[in-house]
Protein backbone atom coordinates (compact mmCIF):
# COMPACT_ATOMS: atom_id res chain seq x y z
CA UNK A 1 0.00 0.00 0.00
CA UNK A 2 1.05 3.03 -1.04
CA UNK A 3 1.88 6.50 1.53
CA UNK A 4 -0.67 8.27 -0.71
CA UNK A 5 -3.55 5.98 -1.06
CA UNK A 6 -3.34 5.21 2.67
CA UNK A 7 -3.10 8.77 3.85
CA UNK A 8 -6.49 9.01 1.55
CA UNK A 9 -7.97 5.85 3.24
CA UNK A 10 -6.90 7.79 6.97
CA UNK A 11 -8.79 10.99 5.62
CA UNK A 12 -11.65 9.13 4.97
CA UNK A 13 -12.03 7.29 8.31
CA UNK A 14 -11.21 10.51 9.90
CA UNK A 15 -14.50 11.01 12.18
CA UNK A 16 -17.37 13.31 11.09
CA UNK A 17 -17.33 12.45 7.36
CA UNK A 18 -18.95 10.47 5.43
CA UNK A 19 -17.15 8.27 3.38
CA UNK A 20 -19.61 7.40 0.83
CA UNK A 21 -20.32 11.18 -0.01
CA UNK A 22 -16.85 11.76 -0.25
CA UNK A 23 -16.05 8.95 -2.78
CA UNK A 24 -18.65 10.30 -4.48
CA UNK A 25 -17.44 13.74 -4.98
CA UNK A 26 -14.27 12.36 -5.47
CA UNK A 27 -15.41 10.19 -8.38
CA UNK A 28 -17.79 13.25 -10.05
CA UNK A 29 -14.10 15.34 -10.16
CA UNK A 30 -12.81 11.99 -11.85
CA UNK A 31 -15.30 11.45 -14.45
CA UNK A 32 -15.01 15.10 -15.57
CA UNK A 33 -11.23 14.82 -15.87
CA UNK A 34 -11.52 11.85 -17.54
CA UNK A 35 -14.51 13.56 -20.22
CA UNK A 36 -12.04 16.53 -20.57
CA UNK A 37 -9.10 14.22 -21.48
CA UNK A 38 -11.11 12.38 -24.14
CA UNK A 39 -12.41 15.52 -25.67
CA UNK A 40 -8.75 16.66 -25.77
CA UNK A 41 -7.72 13.57 -27.33
CA UNK A 42 -10.58 13.62 -29.78
CA UNK A 43 -9.55 17.02 -30.60
CA UNK A 44 -5.51 15.75 -30.90
CA UNK A 45 -7.22 13.17 -32.91
CA UNK A 46 -9.22 15.31 -35.59
CA UNK A 47 -6.45 17.56 -35.39
CA UNK A 48 -4.22 15.26 -36.72
CA UNK A 49 -6.41 14.01 -39.26
CA UNK A 50 -7.21 17.39 -40.61
CA UNK A 51 -3.66 17.86 -40.87
CA UNK A 52 -2.73 15.09 -42.85
CA UNK A 53 -5.19 16.13 -45.19
CA UNK A 54 -4.00 19.35 -45.32
CA UNK A 55 -0.46 18.06 -46.04
CA UNK A 56 -2.03 15.80 -48.62
CA UNK A 57 -3.93 18.58 -50.25
CA UNK A 58 -1.05 21.21 -50.95
CA UNK A 59 1.29 18.14 -51.61
CA UNK A 60 -1.03 17.61 -54.84
CA UNK A 61 -1.48 20.93 -55.61
CA UNK A 62 0.74 22.08 -58.86
CA UNK A 63 -0.65 25.31 -59.06
CA UNK A 64 1.08 28.45 -57.64
CA UNK A 65 -1.27 30.67 -56.73
CA UNK A 66 -4.26 27.69 -55.93
CA UNK A 67 -1.15 26.90 -53.56
CA UNK A 68 -0.74 29.77 -52.28
CA UNK A 69 -4.70 30.62 -51.26
CA UNK A 70 -4.96 27.39 -50.34
CA UNK A 71 -2.25 26.93 -47.62
CA UNK A 72 -3.29 30.69 -46.21
CA UNK A 73 -7.25 29.49 -46.00
CA UNK A 74 -6.69 26.18 -44.03
CA UNK A 75 -4.01 27.84 -41.94
CA UNK A 76 -7.20 30.67 -40.92
CA UNK A 77 -9.31 27.42 -40.48
CA UNK A 78 -7.16 24.93 -38.53
CA UNK A 79 -6.50 27.82 -35.86
CA UNK A 80 -9.14 29.88 -35.99
CA UNK A 81 -7.80 33.05 -37.07
CA UNK A 82 -9.41 36.48 -38.77
CA UNK A 83 -6.85 37.09 -41.02
CA UNK A 84 -3.14 35.64 -42.97
CA UNK A 85 -0.69 36.68 -45.15
CA UNK A 86 1.76 34.10 -46.76
CA UNK A 87 5.08 36.09 -47.49
CA UNK A 88 7.60 35.04 -50.08
CA UNK A 89 11.17 35.37 -50.18
CA UNK A 90 12.34 37.12 -53.13
CA UNK A 91 16.10 35.77 -53.30
CA UNK A 92 17.24 38.16 -56.17
CA UNK A 93 16.38 41.67 -54.10
CA UNK A 94 16.33 39.74 -50.65
CA UNK A 95 12.56 41.36 -50.04
CA UNK A 96 9.53 39.42 -48.76
CA UNK A 97 6.25 40.06 -50.27
CA UNK A 98 2.42 39.79 -50.56
CA UNK A 99 1.92 36.94 -52.83
CA UNK A 100 -1.63 35.79 -51.08
CA UNK A 101 -3.34 38.04 -48.69
CA UNK A 102 -6.42 36.06 -48.19
CA UNK A 103 -8.82 34.20 -50.69
CA UNK A 104 -10.10 37.18 -52.28
CA UNK A 105 -7.32 39.11 -52.89
CA UNK A 106 -3.36 38.88 -54.47
CA UNK A 107 -1.33 41.68 -53.72
CA UNK A 108 2.70 42.15 -54.13
CA UNK A 109 3.57 44.47 -51.49
CA UNK A 110 7.28 44.44 -50.55
CA UNK A 111 9.27 45.06 -47.71
CA UNK A 112 13.09 44.60 -46.71
CA UNK A 113 14.38 41.50 -44.73
CA UNK A 114 15.83 43.04 -41.58
CA UNK A 115 14.60 43.59 -38.22
CA UNK A 116 12.29 46.10 -38.39
CA UNK A 117 9.40 44.29 -39.29
CA UNK A 118 7.55 41.39 -37.81
CA UNK A 119 7.75 39.40 -40.88
CA UNK A 120 11.08 40.58 -41.72
CA UNK A 121 12.66 39.85 -38.19
CA UNK A 122 11.35 36.11 -38.64
CA UNK A 123 12.35 35.78 -42.22
CA UNK A 124 15.91 37.27 -40.89
CA UNK A 125 16.23 35.30 -37.64
CA UNK A 126 14.45 32.31 -38.49
CA UNK A 127 12.34 31.86 -35.78
CA UNK A 128 8.78 32.21 -35.01
CA UNK A 129 7.47 35.39 -33.12
CA UNK A 130 4.10 34.60 -31.09
CA UNK A 131 2.89 37.71 -30.01
CA UNK A 132 -0.48 38.45 -27.72
CA UNK A 133 -0.73 41.81 -28.46
CA UNK A 134 1.46 43.84 -31.37
CA UNK A 135 0.41 46.76 -29.77
CA UNK A 136 2.33 46.47 -26.41
CA UNK A 137 5.61 44.89 -27.98
CA UNK A 138 8.35 45.64 -25.47
CA UNK A 139 10.21 48.68 -26.50
CA UNK A 140 13.73 46.90 -26.15
CA UNK A 141 12.31 44.37 -29.11
CA UNK A 142 14.22 45.72 -32.58
CA UNK A 143 10.61 44.91 -34.36
CA UNK A 144 7.58 46.78 -34.34
CA UNK A 145 3.65 46.52 -35.56
CA UNK A 146 2.80 48.92 -38.10
CA UNK A 147 -0.60 50.48 -36.52
CA UNK A 148 -1.44 52.40 -40.09
CA UNK A 149 -2.19 48.78 -41.33
CA UNK A 150 -5.44 49.22 -39.42
CA UNK A 151 -6.27 52.63 -39.78
CA UNK A 152 -6.62 51.20 -43.42
CA UNK A 153 -8.44 48.14 -42.93
CA UNK A 154 -10.64 48.79 -39.95
CA UNK A 155 -9.30 46.04 -38.44
CA UNK A 156 -7.50 45.81 -34.56
CA UNK A 157 -4.93 43.68 -35.07
CA UNK A 158 -4.45 42.17 -31.32
CA UNK A 159 -2.73 38.58 -31.28
CA UNK A 160 -0.32 37.60 -34.05
CA UNK A 161 1.38 34.10 -35.02
CA UNK A 162 4.21 34.72 -37.65
CA UNK A 163 6.54 31.23 -38.39
CA UNK A 164 9.41 31.17 -40.92
CA UNK A 165 8.89 29.03 -44.05
CA UNK A 166 12.38 26.59 -44.14
CA UNK A 167 13.26 25.00 -47.45
CA UNK A 168 14.80 21.20 -47.84
CA UNK A 169 18.25 23.19 -48.04
CA UNK A 170 17.18 25.16 -44.56
CA UNK A 171 16.92 28.64 -46.29
CA UNK A 172 13.72 30.97 -45.56
CA UNK A 173 11.99 30.62 -48.58
CA UNK A 174 9.04 32.86 -46.35
CA UNK A 175 6.75 32.86 -44.25
CA UNK A 176 2.82 32.50 -42.68
CA UNK A 177 1.22 34.92 -40.39
CA UNK A 178 -2.31 34.76 -38.94
CA UNK A 179 -3.84 37.68 -37.22
CA UNK A 180 -6.56 37.31 -34.03
CA UNK A 181 -7.43 33.72 -33.06
CA UNK A 182 -11.21 33.68 -32.10
CA UNK A 183 -11.93 31.42 -29.35
CA UNK A 184 -16.32 32.15 -28.01
CA UNK A 185 -16.40 35.32 -30.33
CA UNK A 186 -13.16 36.80 -28.44
CA UNK A 187 -9.98 37.31 -29.94
CA UNK A 188 -7.13 35.54 -27.52
CA UNK A 189 -3.35 34.86 -27.94
CA UNK A 190 -2.01 32.23 -30.10
CA UNK A 191 -1.04 28.87 -27.84
CA UNK A 192 2.05 26.85 -27.90
CA UNK A 193 0.31 24.48 -29.61
CA UNK A 194 -0.62 26.88 -32.45
CA UNK A 195 2.52 27.36 -32.63
CA UNK A 196 3.81 23.92 -33.15
CA UNK A 197 1.06 23.44 -35.62
CA UNK A 198 1.56 26.34 -37.59
CA UNK A 199 5.09 25.68 -37.86
CA UNK A 200 4.46 22.47 -38.66
CA UNK A 201 1.97 23.42 -41.94
CA UNK A 202 4.62 25.90 -43.05
CA UNK A 203 7.34 23.19 -43.39
CA UNK A 204 4.92 21.22 -45.82
CA UNK A 205 4.55 24.50 -47.38
CA UNK A 206 7.93 25.02 -47.76
CA UNK A 207 8.53 21.87 -49.44
CA UNK A 208 5.10 22.20 -51.66
CA UNK A 209 5.83 25.51 -52.61
CA UNK A 210 9.18 24.69 -54.14
CA UNK A 211 8.08 22.00 -55.91
CA UNK A 212 4.67 23.96 -57.23
CA UNK A 213 7.39 26.74 -58.34
CA UNK A 214 9.68 23.78 -60.24
CA UNK A 215 6.71 22.75 -61.98
CA UNK A 216 5.40 26.54 -63.08
CA UNK A 217 8.97 27.01 -64.20
CA UNK A 218 8.80 24.03 -66.06
CA UNK A 219 5.95 24.51 -67.37
CA UNK A 220 6.93 27.92 -68.42
CA UNK A 221 9.73 26.65 -70.39
CA UNK A 222 7.84 24.06 -71.92
CA UNK A 223 5.03 26.93 -73.03
CA UNK A 224 8.10 28.73 -74.61
CA UNK A 225 9.54 26.29 -76.81
CA UNK A 226 6.07 25.53 -78.03
CA UNK A 227 5.67 28.77 -79.01
CA UNK A 228 8.73 29.63 -80.77
CA UNK A 229 9.00 26.33 -82.11
CA UNK A 230 5.34 27.20 -83.69
CA UNK A 231 6.65 30.63 -84.79
CA UNK A 232 9.64 29.64 -85.70
CA UNK A 233 7.84 27.13 -88.52
CA UNK A 234 5.33 29.81 -89.62
CA UNK A 235 7.80 32.60 -90.75
CA UNK A 236 9.24 29.61 -93.08
CA UNK A 237 6.89 30.84 -94.86
CA UNK A 238 6.11 34.85 -94.65
CA UNK A 239 2.49 33.73 -95.88
CA UNK A 240 1.75 32.45 -93.06
CA UNK A 241 3.49 34.05 -90.05
CA UNK A 242 1.62 34.53 -87.01
CA UNK A 243 -0.72 31.70 -88.39
CA UNK A 244 -0.37 29.04 -85.13
CA UNK A 245 -0.38 31.80 -82.81
CA UNK A 246 -3.99 33.06 -83.99
CA UNK A 247 -5.41 29.92 -84.33
CA UNK A 248 -4.12 29.19 -80.47
CA UNK A 249 -5.83 32.47 -79.60
CA UNK A 250 -8.87 31.71 -81.17
CA UNK A 251 -9.50 27.80 -80.04
CA UNK A 252 -8.67 28.87 -76.22
CA UNK A 253 -11.31 31.88 -76.16
CA UNK A 254 -13.91 29.49 -78.14
CA UNK A 255 -13.38 26.39 -75.42
CA UNK A 256 -13.58 29.42 -72.75
CA UNK A 257 -17.34 30.65 -74.08
CA UNK A 258 -18.25 26.92 -74.67
CA UNK A 259 -17.41 26.20 -70.83
CA UNK A 260 -17.39 22.85 -70.99
CA UNK A 261 -13.79 21.94 -70.65
CA UNK A 262 -11.07 20.97 -67.62
CA UNK A 263 -8.21 23.45 -67.46
CA UNK A 264 -6.46 20.52 -68.79
CA UNK A 265 -8.36 19.97 -71.71
CA UNK A 266 -8.17 23.68 -71.97
CA UNK A 267 -4.09 23.37 -72.01
CA UNK A 268 -4.44 20.38 -73.93
CA UNK A 269 -6.36 22.35 -77.17
CA UNK A 270 -3.85 25.45 -76.61
CA UNK A 271 -0.66 23.37 -77.69
CA UNK A 272 -2.13 21.59 -80.08
CA UNK A 273 -3.34 25.13 -82.16
CA UNK A 274 0.24 26.18 -81.45
CA UNK A 275 1.35 22.42 -83.01
CA UNK A 276 -1.21 22.09 -85.23
CA UNK A 277 1.04 22.72 -88.66
CA UNK A 278 4.45 21.29 -87.24
CA UNK A 279 4.69 19.27 -89.65
CA UNK A 280 5.42 21.88 -92.06
CA UNK A 281 8.99 21.77 -90.79
CA UNK A 282 9.56 18.52 -93.66
CA UNK A 283 7.70 20.12 -96.52
CA UNK A 284 10.05 21.11 -99.19
CA UNK A 285 10.66 25.08 -98.92
CA UNK A 286 9.55 25.77 -102.66
CA UNK A 287 5.98 23.59 -102.40
CA UNK A 288 5.56 25.96 -98.68
CA UNK A 289 6.42 28.96 -99.73
CA UNK A 290 4.96 28.58 -103.27
CA UNK A 291 2.65 31.69 -104.48
CA UNK A 292 1.56 31.05 -107.87
CA UNK A 293 1.00 27.89 -110.09
CA UNK A 294 4.82 27.96 -112.31
CA UNK A 295 7.77 28.91 -109.65
CA UNK A 296 9.26 31.87 -110.40
CA UNK A 297 12.13 30.04 -112.66
CA UNK A 298 9.53 27.94 -114.77
CA UNK A 299 8.14 31.36 -115.56
CA UNK A 300 10.72 33.15 -116.96
CA UNK A 301 11.86 29.72 -119.23
CA UNK A 302 8.17 30.49 -120.75
CA UNK A 303 8.75 34.01 -121.69
CA UNK A 304 11.88 33.82 -122.89
CA UNK A 305 10.52 30.53 -124.92
CA UNK A 306 7.89 33.44 -126.04
CA UNK A 307 10.19 36.07 -126.77
CA UNK A 308 12.15 33.12 -128.84
CA UNK A 309 9.01 32.15 -130.70
CA UNK A 310 8.41 36.03 -131.51
CA UNK A 311 11.83 35.98 -133.03
CA UNK A 312 11.25 32.59 -135.00
CA UNK A 313 8.43 34.45 -136.43
CA UNK A 314 10.14 37.39 -137.65
CA UNK A 315 12.88 35.43 -138.98
CA UNK A 316 10.90 33.41 -141.04
CA UNK A 317 8.61 36.18 -142.13
CA UNK A 318 12.19 37.77 -143.35
CA UNK A 319 13.10 34.96 -145.27
CA UNK A 320 9.25 34.92 -146.92
CA UNK A 321 9.97 38.51 -147.66
CA UNK A 322 13.45 38.08 -148.94
CA UNK A 323 12.50 35.50 -151.28
CA UNK A 324 8.84 37.65 -152.63
CA UNK A 325 11.27 40.46 -153.26
CA UNK A 326 13.42 38.64 -156.26
CA UNK A 327 9.68 38.10 -158.05
CA UNK A 328 8.15 40.70 -159.46
CA UNK A 329 5.26 42.72 -158.42
CA UNK A 330 5.96 41.39 -154.61
CA UNK A 331 4.71 44.74 -152.82
CA UNK A 332 1.38 43.45 -152.14
CA UNK A 333 2.74 40.54 -150.65
CA UNK A 334 5.12 41.51 -148.79
CA UNK A 335 2.97 43.85 -147.20
CA UNK A 336 0.54 41.11 -146.39
CA UNK A 337 3.59 39.28 -144.95
CA UNK A 338 4.49 42.17 -142.42
CA UNK A 339 1.00 42.53 -140.99
CA UNK A 340 0.90 38.50 -140.53
CA UNK A 341 4.24 38.60 -138.52
CA UNK A 342 2.77 41.89 -136.65
CA UNK A 343 -0.49 40.15 -135.88
CA UNK A 344 1.58 37.12 -135.24
CA UNK A 345 3.45 38.82 -132.83
CA UNK A 346 0.41 40.19 -130.78
CA UNK A 347 -0.82 36.91 -130.54
CA UNK A 348 2.39 35.32 -128.93
CA UNK A 349 2.22 38.14 -126.67
CA UNK A 350 -1.36 37.60 -125.90
CA UNK A 351 -0.57 34.20 -125.04
CA UNK A 352 2.06 35.01 -122.83
CA UNK A 353 -0.37 37.73 -120.62
CA UNK A 354 -3.05 35.13 -120.37
CA UNK A 355 -0.64 32.40 -119.21
CA UNK A 356 0.97 35.19 -116.50
CA UNK A 357 -2.64 35.96 -115.25
CA UNK A 358 -3.90 32.09 -114.66
CA UNK A 359 -0.26 31.64 -113.50
CA UNK A 360 -1.99 33.09 -110.10
CA UNK A 361 -4.04 31.13 -108.10
CA UNK A 362 -7.79 31.61 -108.35
CA UNK A 363 -10.44 29.99 -110.41
CA UNK A 364 -9.82 28.36 -113.37
CA UNK A 365 -13.13 28.68 -115.78
CA UNK A 366 -14.06 26.45 -118.25
CA UNK A 367 -13.24 29.13 -121.48
CA UNK A 368 -9.92 29.55 -119.52
CA UNK A 369 -9.18 25.90 -119.65
CA UNK A 370 -10.44 25.84 -123.29
CA UNK A 371 -8.22 28.91 -124.34
CA UNK A 372 -5.08 27.29 -122.51
CA UNK A 373 -5.58 23.56 -124.29
CA UNK A 374 -5.58 25.70 -127.55
CA UNK A 375 -1.63 27.42 -126.59
CA UNK A 376 -1.00 24.24 -125.90
CA UNK A 377 -0.91 22.45 -129.05
CA UNK A 378 0.12 25.11 -130.89
CA UNK A 379 4.27 24.43 -132.49
CA UNK A 380 7.04 26.68 -133.95
CA UNK A 381 10.35 26.23 -135.18
CA UNK A 382 13.20 26.49 -132.91
CA UNK A 383 16.81 27.80 -133.69
CA UNK A 384 17.89 24.25 -134.77
CA UNK A 385 14.47 23.76 -136.78
CA UNK A 386 12.91 21.60 -134.27
CA UNK A 387 9.37 21.74 -134.22
CA UNK A 388 8.74 22.12 -130.45
CA UNK A 389 5.05 23.37 -128.52
CA UNK A 390 4.42 26.39 -127.30
CA UNK A 391 4.46 24.77 -123.78
CA UNK A 392 5.84 21.85 -122.14
CA UNK A 393 3.27 18.76 -120.83
CA UNK A 394 4.54 19.93 -117.12
CA UNK A 395 3.60 23.34 -117.51
CA UNK A 396 0.39 22.50 -119.15
CA UNK A 397 -0.10 20.19 -116.19
CA UNK A 398 0.57 23.19 -113.42
CA UNK A 399 -1.21 25.59 -115.40
CA UNK A 400 -4.69 23.40 -115.70
CA UNK A 401 -4.66 23.30 -111.88
CA UNK A 402 -8.65 24.25 -111.56
CA UNK A 403 -8.51 26.29 -108.00
CA UNK A 404 -5.16 27.34 -105.93
CA UNK A 405 -1.87 26.59 -106.95
CA UNK A 406 -1.13 23.30 -106.26
CA UNK A 407 -0.63 20.33 -108.32
CA UNK A 408 -2.43 16.94 -106.99
CA UNK A 409 1.14 15.82 -106.09
CA UNK A 410 2.40 18.73 -104.32
CA UNK A 411 -1.26 19.12 -102.82
CA UNK A 412 -0.37 16.04 -101.84
CA UNK A 413 3.21 16.76 -100.17
CA UNK A 414 1.52 19.71 -98.87
CA UNK A 415 -1.46 17.64 -96.81
CA UNK A 416 1.30 15.24 -95.93
CA UNK A 417 2.53 18.09 -93.01
CA UNK A 418 -1.34 16.65 -90.97
CA UNK A 419 0.90 12.72 -90.42
CA UNK A 420 4.12 14.79 -90.22
CA UNK A 421 2.60 16.32 -87.72
CA UNK A 422 1.36 13.50 -85.54
CA UNK A 423 4.52 11.84 -85.84
CA UNK A 424 6.70 14.76 -84.26
CA UNK A 425 4.88 15.48 -81.61
CA UNK A 426 3.58 11.47 -80.95
CA UNK A 427 7.62 11.20 -80.42
CA UNK A 428 6.75 14.11 -77.75
CA UNK A 429 6.66 12.92 -74.36
CA UNK A 430 3.54 14.65 -72.88
CA UNK A 431 2.48 14.30 -69.41
CA UNK A 432 -0.69 13.01 -68.78
CA UNK A 433 -2.01 16.29 -68.46
CA UNK A 434 -1.56 16.86 -72.16
CA UNK A 435 -1.11 13.36 -73.74
CA UNK A 436 -3.89 14.32 -76.53
CA UNK A 437 -2.27 16.60 -78.08
CA UNK A 438 -1.40 14.98 -81.06
CA UNK A 439 -4.72 13.28 -81.93
CA UNK A 440 -6.73 16.57 -81.52
CA UNK A 441 -3.82 18.52 -83.36
CA UNK A 442 -3.94 16.17 -86.53
CA UNK A 443 -7.73 16.60 -86.38
CA UNK A 444 -7.26 20.39 -88.33
CA UNK A 445 -8.30 19.42 -91.39
CA UNK A 446 -10.87 16.68 -90.60
CA UNK A 447 -14.58 17.73 -91.70
CA UNK A 448 -18.00 16.23 -90.22
CA UNK A 449 -19.00 14.84 -93.47
CA UNK A 450 -15.90 12.70 -93.86
CA UNK A 451 -14.32 14.29 -96.59
CA UNK A 452 -11.53 15.90 -95.13
CA UNK A 453 -7.72 14.37 -94.42
CA UNK A 454 -5.91 12.48 -93.41
CA UNK A 455 -8.13 10.01 -91.76
CA UNK A 456 -11.47 10.98 -93.40
CA UNK A 457 -13.18 11.06 -89.68
CA UNK A 458 -16.67 11.74 -89.44
CA UNK A 459 -19.12 13.34 -87.59
CA UNK A 460 -18.51 11.66 -83.15
CA UNK A 461 -14.98 10.60 -84.78
CA UNK A 462 -14.03 14.25 -84.43
CA UNK A 463 -13.92 15.16 -80.77
CA UNK A 464 -15.10 18.72 -80.06
CA UNK A 465 -11.59 19.76 -79.17
CA UNK A 466 -10.70 19.15 -82.85
CA UNK A 467 -13.92 20.88 -84.61
CA UNK A 468 -13.00 23.42 -82.68
CA UNK A 469 -9.23 23.68 -84.05
CA UNK A 470 -10.75 22.77 -87.58
CA UNK A 471 -13.03 25.56 -87.89
CA UNK A 472 -10.58 28.32 -86.63
CA UNK A 473 -7.55 27.04 -89.07
CA UNK A 474 -10.23 27.88 -91.74
CA UNK A 475 -11.68 30.95 -90.56
CA UNK A 476 -7.80 32.47 -90.16
CA UNK A 477 -6.75 31.26 -93.46
CA UNK A 478 -10.10 33.19 -95.12
CA UNK A 479 -9.10 36.34 -92.89
CA UNK A 480 -5.01 36.63 -93.05
CA UNK A 481 -3.90 39.43 -94.81
CA UNK A 482 -0.34 38.39 -95.81
CA UNK A 483 -0.78 35.67 -98.03
CA UNK A 484 0.48 37.13 -101.12
CA UNK A 485 -1.57 34.46 -103.25
CA UNK A 486 -4.61 35.80 -102.54
CA UNK A 487 -6.87 39.00 -101.14
CA UNK A 488 -7.61 38.67 -97.47
CA UNK A 489 -11.75 37.52 -97.19
CA UNK A 490 -13.34 40.42 -95.28
CA UNK A 491 -14.71 38.97 -91.63
CA UNK A 492 -18.36 39.38 -92.86
CA UNK A 493 -17.79 37.16 -96.16
CA UNK A 494 -15.91 34.54 -94.43
CA UNK A 495 -18.59 34.23 -91.01
CA UNK A 496 -21.15 33.39 -94.51
CA UNK A 497 -18.28 30.76 -96.16
CA UNK A 498 -18.12 29.17 -92.53
CA UNK A 499 -21.86 29.15 -92.35
CA UNK A 500 -21.89 27.42 -96.03
CA UNK A 501 -19.71 24.91 -94.08
CA UNK A 502 -21.65 24.29 -91.50
CA UNK A 503 -24.99 24.07 -93.88
CA UNK A 504 -22.91 21.41 -96.18
CA UNK A 505 -22.32 18.90 -93.19
CA UNK A 506 -18.61 19.94 -92.61
CA UNK A 507 -17.86 22.28 -89.70
CA UNK A 508 -19.99 22.12 -86.62
CA UNK A 509 -23.13 24.42 -86.16
CA UNK A 510 -22.58 25.04 -82.21
CA UNK A 511 -19.15 26.07 -82.24
CA UNK A 512 -19.93 28.25 -84.89
CA UNK A 513 -22.73 29.88 -83.36
CA UNK A 514 -20.49 30.00 -80.58
CA UNK A 515 -17.72 31.68 -81.86
CA UNK A 516 -20.18 34.47 -84.32
CA UNK A 517 -22.39 35.07 -81.00
CA UNK A 518 -19.22 35.35 -78.28
CA UNK A 519 -17.46 37.54 -81.01
CA UNK A 520 -14.68 35.61 -80.80
CA UNK A 521 -13.50 36.68 -83.85
CA UNK A 522 -12.76 40.26 -83.37
CA UNK A 523 -9.99 39.70 -80.70
CA UNK A 524 -6.80 40.98 -81.58
CA UNK A 525 -3.46 39.14 -81.97
CA UNK A 526 -1.32 40.06 -79.66
CA UNK A 527 1.89 39.44 -81.49
CA UNK A 528 1.01 41.05 -85.15
CA UNK A 529 3.58 43.97 -85.81
CA UNK A 530 1.63 47.15 -86.11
Amino acid sequence: MTKEIKEKIDYLQAPGLDPINEFRKHFKELEVHIRDVQKELEDLQNLSTRLLDVGVAISSEIDLFSLLTRIIDEAKSLLKAQKGTLYLVDKETDELYFHVVDSKQLKEIRLPINDKSIAGYVALECVPLNIGDVYVIPEDEPYSFNKSIDKKTGLRTRSMLTVPMVGHDGTVSGAVQLINKVDDWQVVPFSVRDQKILMSLASQAAVAIENATLYKEVADLFDSVVRFSASAIDERDPATAGHSRRVALYAAALARELGCFTDDELKELEYAAWLHDVGKIGVRENILTKENKLFPDELEKVRERFEGIKLSVVSSSLVKMSKAGKKNDSAGYIEKLEKRMKECIEEVGDDFTFIERINKPGFLSPEEKNHLERIGRKTFKNALGRRRKYLYAEEMRKLRVPRGNLTVSERKIMNAHVESSYKILSSIPFSRRLKRVPEIAVMHHERLDGSGYPKGLKGDEISLQGRILGLVDVYDALTAQDRPYKPAIPVARSLKILEEEVKAGRLDKKVLDTFVKKKVYTLKDPGAKH
